[in-house]
């Protein structure tokens, strides 16, 4: 008899941990409003998700670049400028971003400084508007 007592008290305690396991474990993994997307992407998926959704552009080439031409409804914020941070830190960080430059190296650095300074929604075109005209997209 006890020791069939002792089997159940065991048993017990195995599924209560379990339980108890589980329940701290979905707690953990529950997303949280703070889930940043700050990510490189192709000209395709970049064209997609501005299609998609109401995106700030920024163009973040020289102002002569930007005059060459750029994608529509694009806001030129010069990389090279001297207040650029100061401009980049003056976002709306809870507003999704589109970021490009002529090849993807400044862009990628502002996608990194974005993220610094809290943004939750930023994409990066890979290859910058060189991988965008490469790809057949209209400027």
């Amino acid at each position: 008899m006890y020791k069939k007592i002792g089997i159940l008290l065991v048993g017990i305690v195995v599924l209560g941990g379990e339980g108890i396991y589980y329940a701290h474990t979905s707690q953990e993994s529950l997303p949280t409003n703070t889930a940043r997307m700050l990510e490189s992407v192709n000209a395709t998926v970049f064209d997609t998700r501005n299609a998609e959704q109401q995106r700030i552009i920024i163009d973040v080439r020289t102002p002569q670049e930007f005059s060459s031409g750029h994608l529509e409804g694009a806001h030129n914020i010069d990389f090279y400028s001297t207040e650029f941070t100061d401009t980049i830190s003056t976002l709306d960080t809870s507003a999704a971003y589109s970021v490009y430059c002529r090849s993807g190296n400044r862009s990628g650095q502002t996608l990194e400084l974005m993220e610094s300074l809290g943004f939750t929604d930023v994409l990066d075109l890979e290859g910058g508007i060189a991988a965008w005209v490469e790809s057949g997209k209209p400027l």
